[in-house]
């Protein structure tokens, strides 16, 4: 089980369905990738109360959310011969373990399908009561396009190299990884019949893909050849200690390393940015710390004035159309999201000359953070 950030009380419920078991032979590891003290301190107290679950801290602060990479790491702290990759949001009937140990077979994987419950669901008690039969109501998993909860043989995970960390933030890295088991000679053995998984409703990220990355995922993904396999072997622990670009965004208005803002005109300023970095020496690093404003009305003009005087008499015969004198507005801005979007392909494109980061663009309002350190 994989985690970041989310609300307690959805993995409580989680891991509550597990402790129901009616059968207890199996071990949970809980790999935190990088969640904020806030909910780490948490999530941590309530994973160690709990005999069969062990949990693994990662410290990927202010890197990008890689699934692929946290199952990884995950991975390699389990003892047992099948693997079943579970999500925090789901709810699991007393019999999830008893049925998948009779469906787990070296010679195929299998899938799982579950029912969507509504927003602020407060009957848990009745999930399953079989007189009630509450999932008759609700919508369930396509059975299609649904690989992110697995089960397979630990051999055979080892074998294809694991998941490939390439899919960053989220999508495709799932059926990527089926695909390979199947490439392997492992096909699916499909979704277990009769067995109830609810999910916990949540509300959906706001946090957008950049620009273009998940068509450059599915091209990668549609181009990957049989022969590839994942970066399991490559994968392991991030320990707080090391991360050097961490350890300077936690100190406040520190000053003796480089800054650097971005300008209009965007095209310009993007390449001027590749080139301070380039400029650095090993070790050295490059913030930027920067609030952004979309549009600045900064003058007054005659038009605008004339403009404003007729929207006001619109107005009081009931018309709510409004003229606007673009001429008043500096539209010669680069935006947060456009930022946002180059800086996540550059910390892509030049992973190999970077040691460490730490960026932070999850913020509510238009600030952006970021330091990089060349290695």
């Amino acid at each position: 089980m994989v985690y970041r950030n989310r609300d307690i009380t959805r993995v409580k419920n989680c891991l509550e369905s597990l402790a129901w078991q009616t059968n207890q032979n199996f071990e949970l590891i809980f790999l935190d990738y990088g969640s904020s003290d806030k909910y780490s301190t948490q999530v941590q107290h309530l994973v160690n109360s709990l005999s069969f679950a062990q949990y693994f801290y990662t410290d990927t602060r202010g890197m990008f959310w890689n699934r692929s990479r946290a199952l990884n790491t995950g991975m390699k702290y389990t003892k047992g011969a099948y693997i079943v990759t579970i999500d925090i949001d789901l709810i699991f009937s007393p019999d999830f373990i008893e049925v998948t140990y009779s469906a787990l077979s070296a010679t195929h994987y299998i899938r799982y399908s579950y029912y969507y419950l509504p927003k602020n669901f407060k009957q848990h008690h009745l999930l399953f009561d079989d007189s009630v039969c509450l999932w008759k109501t609700l919508k369930k998993t396509s059975d299609v396009t649904n690989y992110g909860v697995l089960g397979f043989q630990k051999e055979a995970f080892e074998k294809i190299g694991g998941y490939d960390d390439f899919y960053k933030l989220w999508g495709l890295e799932d059926i990527d990884f089926a695909r390979r088991l199947e490439q392997a000679g492992i096909p699916s053995k499909g979704s277990i019949q009769n067995l109830l998984i609810y999910h916990q409703w949540h509300p959906k990220s706001k946090q957008a893909l950049p620009n273009g990355w998940y068509d450059q995922m599915y091209k990668y993904y549609k181009a990957k050849k049989h022969t590839e396999s994942g970066t399991y072997a490559m994968t392991s622990l991030y320990y707080t200690k090391n991360r050097v670009a961490l350890h300077l965004a936690k100190k406040v208005g520190f000053t003796d390393q480089l800054t650097f803002e971005f300008m209009y005109p965007k095209e310009q300023v993007f390449v001027s940015f590749c080139c301070q970095f380039n400029k650095l020496a090993a070790g050295e690093a490059l913030v930027v710390s920067q609030t952004f404003n979309l549009i600045k009305n900064n003058k007054t003009t005659w038009t605008s004035k004339f403009l404003h005087r007729s929207n006001q008499m619109l107005s009081k015969i009931g018309i709510s159309y409004r003229w606007v004198d673009m001429a008043t507005y500096n539209l010669e801005v680069v935006t947060k999201q456009e930022v946002r979007d180059f800086l996540f392909y550059f910390l892509i494109n030049y992973q190999p000359q970077i040691l460490d980061y730490y960026f932070n663009h999850e913020a509510a309002n238009d600030h952006l953070y970021l330091v990089v350190v060349k290695k």
